[in-house]
C-alpha cells in the first residue's frame, strides 16, 4: 500500500512544489500578488533505474506585503497541493540591480505528506524589462500511511526569467532537484506564467 501511496504522492506533489517564477524582492508593504502558472514535471529512477513519470500541473500562488520587506502567501495547484509560505527581502545593492531573499514554506498532499522548503532567492535586474532568478533549495517530503513512512529529501535550484515592466509580467522557468536521502530519482520541471502586482488604492 505504501508503494502506491508514494507514487500517488510522488506524481502529486512534485509539479505542485517545485514551480518557481520567484524573486527576491517582496511586493511591498499592504500590495498583493498572483502567480498563475502551468508546468510540466519528469521524475525519474524513483522506484527503479528505467521509470520515468511525466504529468503537467497548474498552480497559482497568492501574496500579501505584510512589510516592506516581508511577504505572506498560499499557494494551490490541480495536483490538490496546498501549501503556506513566508518570503524575505534580506539585501539589496546600492545599485538596484541584484537582491537576495530567503523563505520558508510548508505543504501537504491531500493530508498524506508534510513538506518543508528552505528556499534562497537571487535575482539580478539589469534593466526595468527583464529579472533574471536563481533559487537553490532543500526540500524534505514526509509521507505517512496508516501502516509505514517514508521520509525522502531533494536538493536543487530553480532558475528563470521575468519580462515585463510594471504590475504585469511574463515568466519562464526550469527547475532540477536530486535526491540527496539514499535513491537516485530526480525531478525536473518547466512552466511558463504570469505574476501579477496589485496596489490598493489609497487615499
Amino acid at each position: 500500500m505504501l508503494f502506491f501511496l508514494v507514487l500517488l504522492l510522488v506524481i502529486f506533489w512534485s509539479c505542485a512544489s517545485l514551480t518557481g517564477f520567484e524573486e527576491a524582492r517582496t511586493v511591498g508593504v499592504g500590495n498583493h500578488g498572483i502567480s498563475p502558472s502551468v508546468n510540466a514535471v519528469v521524475v525519474n529512477n524513483f522506484f527503479s533505474d528505467d521509470d520515468e513519470f511525466f504529468y503537467p500541473n497548474l498552480d497559482i500562488k497568492y501574496r500579501y506585503g505584510l512589510t516592506e520587506n516581508l511577504d505572506l502567501g498560499v499557494r494551490a495547484s490541480s495536483t490538490f497541493n496546498l501549501g503556506a509560505f513566508a518570503k524575505a527581502r534580506l539585501w539589496d545593492s546600492e545599485d538596484g540591480t541584484i537582491a537576495i531573499g530567503g523563505g520558508l514554506e510548508f505543504a501537504s498532499t491531500l493530508g498524506t505528506s508534510l513538506e518543508t522548503h528552505l528556499p534562497l532567492f537571487f535575482s539580478y535586474y539589469p534593466n526595468d524589462n527583464i529579472t533574471f532568478n536563481f533559487s537553490p533549495r532543500l526540500i524534505g517530503l514526509y509521507v505517512l500511511d496508516f501502516t509505514d513512512e517514508e521520509r525522502f529529501t531533494y536538493l536543487g535550484a530553480n532558475t528563470g526569467l521575468l519580462i515585463g515592466k510594471g504590475n504585469t509580467r511574463v515568466g519562464f522557468d526550469l527547475g532540477f532537484y536530486n535526491s540527496v536521502s539514499g535513491s537516485r530519482s530526480y525531478l525536473f520541471t518547466a512552466g511558463v506564467g504570469l505574476k501579477f502586482k496589485i496596489v490598493p488604492r489609497r487615499d
